[in-house]
């Protein structure tokens, strides 16, 4: 114990412990204030499923990947042995957290990174097992589809009905109406380039188009692609919720 590396570590752990107290008072005072102020906390805990798991804190992107063709019995049976954590993280992160929602980010799993086979295979199934047992936990998964998931709609109605909320960055509206619907909420899908440089008339012509194509399914959120950029402009945050309040 007296060893200086071992001193050097215990310090720093204890300043990482004083850290992590403070940012949780942090966190803990939002939360308060906001509920006070009548505004809604999505979520608090996140996490991540097994695939991306193994891609950004493991093998990283290009590990991954490689590991598909070469290795894919290993990756497959990693995959398998961290989802159980996943699920369990999330209830765990709710319970700290005090709320029944779950941020869910995908990275890898859009068209962009592997193919359709790809994701059956490799990506989907603990996706699903994560999913369900996030619902079957009490939970509410807000899973965020990041790139193009408009190939994996299909895939999507496996999940539990009305038990999801999907924040899409890219999708083909129209088809998630008819394949999706009346299976779970759609959240999104204002583009980020529209509210940082778009003008008046392009945020509410976004907008209306959102309403016309879903304002119908009774499970319509309207937010930005990636949330609310911090580079957004004011006035067109303001045109955005003008033009929801106009048209509903």
């Amino acid at each position: 114990m007296s060893n200086p590396v071992i001193l050097n570590l215990l310090e720093k752990l204890v300043k990482l412990g004083q850290t992590m107290g403070a940012y949780e008072n942090a966190v803990k005072g939002y939360q308060e204030e906001m509920t006070v102020l009548g505004y809604p906390i999505v979520s608090l805990a996140e996490g991540i499923c097994a695939f991306d798991w193994v891609s950004t804190m493991l093998r990283g992107m290009e590990g991954s990947m490689l590991d598909m063709f070469s290795q894919s019995d290993k990756l497959l049976k990693t995959i398998a042995s961290l989802t159980p954590a996943t699920i369990m993280a999330g209830v765990i992160g709710c319970e700290m957290t005090n709320l029944s929602r779950f941020g869910l980010p995908l990275f890898r799993g859009s068209k962009g990174f592997m193919s359709d086979e790809q994701f059956q295979k490799f990506y989907w199934p603990s996706l699903k097992e994560l999913i369900c047992g996030l619902v079957d936990s009490g939970i509410t998964p807000v899973v965020v589809f990041e790139g193009d998931y408009t190939p994996r709609l299909e895939y999507l109605r496996e999940l539990p009905k009305g038990k999801v909320a999907a924040h899409f960055e890219h999708i083909d509206r129209k088809k998630f109406k008819q394949v999706l619907g009346d299976h779970m909420c759609f959240w999104g899908n204002v583009s980020s380039s529209s509210l940082i440089f778009g003008t008046k008339e392009q945020i509410q012509d976004e907008v209306k188009e959102l309403i016309d194509v879903l304002g119908d399914t009774g499970g319509l959120i309207i937010d930005g692609a990636h949330g609310i950029p911090d580079e957004a402009k004011p006035e067109n945050i303001a045109t955005m919720v003008e033009t929801v309040r106009m048209y509903t």
